[in-house]
């Protein structure tokens, strides 16, 4: 007997629709480890010209044609849109990796890159747009892909004052609150809010905070404190609505406070923090 047709799967529509763009020519990706960017790939790698190709003929062609048919308003209602779907996208891709991260010899991850390098240019060249709408005579979209870009991450931009950064610092370090390791030093908790480079010079703050049951790290508390700073405007909400950059920038910036290994994070910590949001909510606003 055969076997009915299942619905395809959120993932599955996207590599489906991933591999009509392309028409099933690309090379396939061998990597045991996720690639999240053009300057990740094999310098030789077929797949880098094919999406940078394949943006320009497809992605750019459309915006041009959109905003040419289009009013202002909805030229730009159109590329929110575009843009909001391509960030959707990764998330979902990113999300599906976390979930098989542990297996090395897994067939899907390949498609995963593929789609998530995808949407990530695609992402950036409808930016260009939506910069050139406010700042026109922006140059258009071409990537340059640079070895010293390699694995690149900035860390966060501080919209507060000088002193409500001192505040945080001071608060979080507090014995009674215990968030992060007291003996951090001021200078490497600000670099975490420096908005630049992170380089292999970096020292990550250790993060302690432990639950009171199970005496385990509470990772969902660090997405409390980002999401709290963002609802009290003290950095740019963009630095937290994509999930996967954000994953990458605080795996980067902290340590977990008992391994003293990089901050290994999962979807499921984006939740908010019952034990300790209140807390973290009061030492927000009292900066």
């Amino acid at each position: 007997m055969k076997e009915k047709n299942r619905p395809l799967t959120g993932c599955q529509k996207l590599q489906s629709k991933f591999c009509k763009m392309t028409k099933g020519k690309y090379v396939k990706c061998t990597s045991d480890t996720f690639k999240t960017d053009l300057s990740e790939l094999c310098e030789n790698c077929p797949l880098t010209d094919l999406i940078i190709t394949g943006i320009k003929k497809q992605i750019v062609f459309q915006a041009e044609q959109q905003k040419s048919i289009l009013s202002k308003q909805d030229f730009q209602k159109y590329l929110t849109k575009e843009n909001l779907s391509a960030i959707k996208s990764m998330e979902e891709i990113y999300i599906a990796e976390l979930q098989n991260e542990e297996n090395k010899n897994d067939q899907y991850r390949k498609n995963r890159i593929e789609i998530y390098i995808w949407n990530k240019e695609r992402a950036k060249a409808l930016k260009k747009f939506i910069d050139e709408e406010e700042q026109p005579n922006r140059p258009e979209y071409n990537p340059t892909i640079s070895v010293k870009q390699k694995h690149n991450v900035k860390s966060f931009t501080w919209n507060g004052t000088s002193d409500q950064l001192k505040k945080l610092y001071d608060k979080l370090i507090d014995r009674d609150n215990g968030f992060i390791d007291p003996s951090t030093d001021f200078k490497d908790f600000a670099a975490i809010f420096s908005g630049q480079t992170i380089n292999d010079n970096f020292q990550r703050v250790s993060w302690v905070k432990i639950a009171q049951k199970n005496k385990s790290i509470v990772k969902n508390a660090v997405f409390t404190l980002f999401d709290s700073l963002n609802n009290g405007s003290k950095i740019p909400v963009i630095e937290i609505q994509n999930k996967p950059e954000l994953f990458k920038k605080l795996k980067a910036c902290f340590c977990d406070g008992k391994t003293g290994k990089p901050l290994k994070l999962e979807h499921s910590h984006c939740k908010y923090s019952k034990e300790f949001g209140n807390t973290i909510e009061q030492i927000i606003s009292s900066l």
